[in-house]
């Protein structure tokens, strides 16, 4: 458990730093709701456990919506999503 905890703070920690440093060549800006949304897709795509700790993965691709109003909101949001994967 203390492992997945680990890791778990790497990922968010690793997000994080991507995100912030990240800028596309178009000098786009992401958007609250698209960090969000990336860290979904990132862990959709690439947790090591395809059952997501039991839990029906889908349900937390909208669970924020309109609620992100600023990009650490989408960093909270996201540090919630990552902690139900314990």
């Amino acid at each position: 458990m203390i492992l997945n905890k680990r890791v778990g703070s790497c990922l968010l920690a690793l997000f994080v730093v991507i995100c912030t440093f990240y800028q596309p060549a178009s000098g786009h800006r992401s958007t609250p709701q698209e960090v969000y949304q990336r860290a979904w897709q990132l862990v959709r795509d690439n947790y090591y456990d395809a059952n997501f700790n039991g839990q029906v993965w889908l349900n937390w691709e909208h669970k924020f919506d309109g609620q992100l109003h600023s990009v650490p909101d989408a960093y909270r949001a996201v540090k919630v999503m990552l902690e139900s994967l314990n």
